[in-house]
């Protein structure tokens, strides 16, 4: 697979990007915006890597929704200064402006809200109630914009769950509005650095507890009625995953959407996942163990996962 050395790029300073986990750089890569996403260091956190995996599992995470035909920003795999790296291709360049669904949270959906006796009470924590993520499309957006931002959560949330990253909060997807307060249409999915377990050291990542802790699992950052959302336990209780008609019916239909397409290309992600260098001029990218337990992963979430679950919805359907 192609890879590529970042550190000649020219830099464009002046471009910033959010997030959280690692810094960013903004280069001019094959005449285009794109940005570099540098590794968190794990030094202090007492971990037994250096430096997290995240710039494969971005560019894993981004791969595997790219190659079931979700929309999905582009992303190169490479190094800058002797660091591994993601580059990811800046995706608004027109004359729109893209929010993150995060914003909705703190906006205010009618001027009669402010008698509201909830008005001021912020956000409750890091977990976001799912029936304020739907109750605020529902309250900003017309009906049609509102199915196509379901359908785009539930296949996330669906997703997500397959490569585990428990990090799809509410400034990690968005849309696209025009200069005269229109919908345009949802951005493509980006920020996929949290999945395939980045930050766990080699050691763990080879043994059966682990395995057995991680495969039934897979965190997020919803909650529901104040309990935390995980996302596989959820797919597992379908037809009754929650106690709301609406979401297990689009959850349902997700799993009946996703799954199969999963399924008929898990030797293209395996393909994928063994192609990367184990290094690349000297700078150590991933190991051959890791990239096994990766695969391994992969197969035994969808046999022990989806496989049941899509079987269960094609009966109820």
């Amino acid at each position: 697979m192609q890879m590529n050395d970042f550190t000649q790029n020219k830099p464009l300073p002046g471009y910033t990007y959010g997030g959280k986990t690692g810094e960013k750089l903004c280069i001019l890569h094959n005449n285009a915006i794109w940005f570099l996403k540098f590794p968190q260091k794990l030094v202090t956190q007492q971990a037994k890597l250096s430096y997290s995996t995240a710039a494969v599992s971005e560019y894993l995470g981004s791969h595997i929704y790219k190659t079931i035909g979700v929309d999905t920003h582009e992303t190169e795999l490479g190094i800058y200064a002797g660091k591994p790296v993601t580059a990811c291709k800046d995706f608004n360049k027109t004359n729109n402006q893209f929010y993150e669904f995060g914003g909705l949270l703190n906006t205010l959906t009618s001027p009669g809200a402010v008698y509201s006796a909830n008005f001021g009470a912020g956000n409750k924590g890091h977990y976001v109630e799912l029936a304020e993520i739907f109750s605020r499309m529902e309250n900003s957006f017309s009906t049609a914009v509102q199915e196509q931002m379901k359908e785009r959560f539930w296949q996330m949330f669906v997703v997500d769950a397959f490569i585990n990253n428990p990090d799809r909060n509410t400034g990690n997807w968005g849309y696209f509005m025009n200069l005269t307060g229109g919908f345009v249409g949802l951005a493509p999915v980006y920020d996929n650095g949290s999945s395939f377990f980045p930050k766990a050291a080699e050691d763990n990542i080879q043994s059966d507890s682990f395995f057995h802790q991680v495969i039934y699992n897979s965190a997020t950052p919803f909650c529901c009625e104040a309990d935390k959302v995980d996302a596989i336990a959820a797919i597992r209780r379908l037809p009754g995953a929650f106690r709301n008609d609406d979401w297990n019916r689009r959850l349902e239909k997700a799993v009946v959407q996703v799954v199969p397409l999963l399924l008929n290309n898990i030797n293209a992600f395996q393909d994928r996942i063994f192609d990367i260098p184990v290094e690349f001029q000297g700078v150590k990218i991933i190991s051959e163990k890791r990239k096994a337990f990766y695969g391994h992963f992969l197969s035994k979430r969808l046999e022990l996962v989806f496989e049941p679950a899509l079987e269960k919805a094609l009966r109820q359907a």
